[in-house]
């Protein structure tokens, strides 16, 4: 069993491989703020996925509500108490690598 301290000393640190090497996966924590890039949807699937936000103009019971869509066409919505999360050490996902790669190379 892990140490939890140790845990997030190493997640702080951004030591990520080590975190993965131990079993353990965890985001690079909250990332309020940012309009698009490799995010972890709250309560959502098992990978990253590279997300842009299409809106954010609702205001709900748990703040303001962002909906967002992936390259790969996965689409997420996350609010003020439940944010987008730093991938951190989660797999990316392979369809929006490939887009994002293409995009890239234009």
């Amino acid at each position: 069993m892990a140490d939890m301290q140790e845990v997030i000393r190493l997640r702080r640190e951004g030591k990520f491989a080590e975190l993965s090497a131990m079993g353990i996966q965890i985001t690079g924590g909250s990332a309020a703020g940012q309009k698009s890039g490799w995010f972890k949807a709250p309560f959502s699937g098992e990978k990253a996925h590279y997300f842009t936000e299409t809106a954010s103009d609702a205001i709900g019971e748990h703040g303001r509500h962002r909906f967002w869509k992936a390259a790969c066409g996965a689409e997420a919505v996350s609010h003020d108490k439940a944010p987008m999360f730093f991938e951190g050490n989660f797999e990316r996902c392979a369809k929006c690598k490939t887009i994002r790669g293409r995009i890239r190379r234009g």
